[in-house]
């Protein structure tokens, strides 16, 4: 039986590579480096408290994400 191998092949310029991983940014994350963290708190007591958000700060979150 015959058996085939893909082998894959990379191939880099000479000299020194760095390579990253990037993984995606949670919603706290992403939203926690703009200026205004009021939606962001607002979430958090949301949440803590086990109630839901108001319409407009749910709309919000929702255009963001």
């Amino acid at each position: 039986m015959l058996q085939f191998y893909i082998v894959t092949v990379y191939f880099f310029p000479v000299g020194n590579v760095d390579s990253k991983a990037l993984h995606p940014f949670t919603f706290e994350e992403f939203y926690g480096r703009r200026t205004e963290n009021i939606l962001l708190e607002e979430i958090k007591a949301g949440f803590a408290a086990n109630t839901a958000l108001n319409q407009s700060l749910h709309k919000k979150a929702m255009e963001l994400y």
